[in-house]
């Protein structure tokens, strides 16, 4: 397995956000669900582009435009999630997708709350030699979340 420092720094607005660092062994399937929790963190911080990209295809898997996705979070005032264990591991065609179940709570800006429960799939490229970094991530392939009572 490889040790890997994974840097999750993106320009906002033009202008460079703090540069978060988590030392990841992205082997391992807690690094999928680290993935997950720091989707919501920057989405809860308002860094819509670093959520953004932490989708597969530099933000296509999310199946929105930029400007769709910052625009999809415009009423939202504050998230959080719960994430378990991932399941659900397999292999196909050089690649591992992993399911990390979660629970999702927003508060919007006119105080409405919402509780949404599912899973995020991720993804990344196996171990196989001349991977780079950015293959070796784990990135976010699809979600399937439901509104709960």
């Amino acid at each position: 397995m490889r040790k890997t420092l994974c840097i999750l720094a993106l320009a906002v607005a033009g202008s460079h956000s703090a540069h978060a660092y988590a030392q990841a062994d992205f082997g391992n399937p807690t690094a999928a669900r680290a993935v997950v929790e720091a989707y919501y963190k920057a989405i809860d911080e308002g860094n819509y582009r670093t959520a953004y990209y932490l989708w597969r295809g530099n933000g296509k898997a999310s199946g929105k435009t930029y400007s769709g996705f910052r625009r999809g979070f415009s009423e939202t005032a504050r998230t959080r999630v719960l994430t378990r264990e991932p399941v659900n591991s397999s292999g196909a065609m050089g690649s591992i997708y992993i399911d990390v179940p979660v629970d999702v709570f927003a508060t919007l800006k006119n105080g409405r709350r919402q509780h949404f429960g599912g899973k995020y799939t991720l993804v990344r490229v196996n171990d196989v030699d001349g991977a780079n970094e950015e293959q070796l991530r784990w990135h976010l392939a699809s979600a399937t979340l439901r509104a709960q009572p």
